[in-house]
């Protein structure tokens, strides 16, 4: 006759049954069907949660005033969506559009913010960094600065002459010129040939910095002598010698307009003659 199998047995294969219903049915499912890939991966919203799956700058290193491109992938949210970007360099303005070109005119490294806004206000926002570099290959070149004369009185005319060339792509006539150490007297303006004219005597070391458009440059220096003293300023309380001319030249003709226009009196009859006695 078999023997009775244990109570304690019977409640061991219970047990394992229920483990095997809980167990998942296929390898990688969990309760719930999220699949397990054993990599991370980014979770992104289904429902009506926004996320931003990815933000890309193509290319992420650009040399200055060449195209790129903005891409961001949105998942969820309600449409219409709304997209912003911050940190853009100069020549990229922000637009509610992806993907968004532009050419950017600034040198240095950006870290680009995008923000996506859905219907009902829900918002995400990914993180993105640009690099601008100035490209072009060397900086300008320059030939020669002068100023000539090289040695000029206050209040007389030099002209400082720059003669110099592009490296680059940028045309030598979209050179940028700019002056620093001049006399008083004289300023900088962006041009290859620069009228001066000092107002104070001195020895000047004198700098131009020429750029071109992919922000490289090149410096050179020159000397200039000014001899002379300042034009005196008039004695406190004296009238300008201009006035004073204008206001006596005023005197006269109102003087002469009062001679020119004055009645000449009417002289009396002579009385007439008394009767002989």
């Amino acid at each position: 006759m078999p023997r009775p199998f244990p109570l304690a047995a019977w409640g061991f294969v219970v047990l394992l049954g229920v483990a095997g219903i809980a167990a998942p049915s296929a390898a990688g499912i969990r309760p719930g069907g999220t699949a397990l890939t054993g990599t991370a991966t980014v979770e992104t919203s289904t429902g009506p949660g926004l996320s931003i799956t990815s933000f890309t700058i193509v290319p992420s290193t650009v040399v200055k005033a060449t195209p790129m491109v903005l891409n961001v992938t949105v998942v969820g949210g309600t449409p219409p969506l709304t997209f912003a970007y911050s940190n853009l360099p100069v020549g990229c303005p922000s637009l509610n559009e992806t993907p968004l070109a532009c050419d950017p005119g600034e040198v240095r490294t950006f870290d680009v913010i995008a923000q996506v806004t859905d219907l009902v206000g829900d918002v995400a926002t990914a993180n993105a960094t640009l690099t601008v570099t100035p490209g072009g290959g060397t900086p300008p070149t320059i030939t020669s600065f002068t100023a000539g004369p090289s040695s000029v009185a206050v209040g007389e005319v030099t002209l400082l002459t720059v003669v110099a060339a592009s490296q680059s792509t940028t045309p030598t006539s979209a050179l940028s010129y700019t002056y620093l150490g001049l006399p008083l007297g004289c300023a900088t303006f962006n041009e290859s040939t620069l009228e001066c004219v000092p107002q104070r005597s001195g020895t000047y070391v004198l700098h131009v910095q020429v750029t071109d458009g992919f922000g490289l440059f090149a410096v050179a220096t020159t000397n200039l002598s000014v001899t002379g003293s300042e034009p005196s300023a008039p004695a406190a309380g004296a009238e300008p010698g201009p006035v004073w001319v204008y206001g006596l030249a005023l005197g006269a003709i109102v003087v002469a307009g009062v001679i020119v226009a004055r009645r000449p009196r009417r002289r009396r009859p002579p009385p007439p003659p008394s009767p002989p006695e």
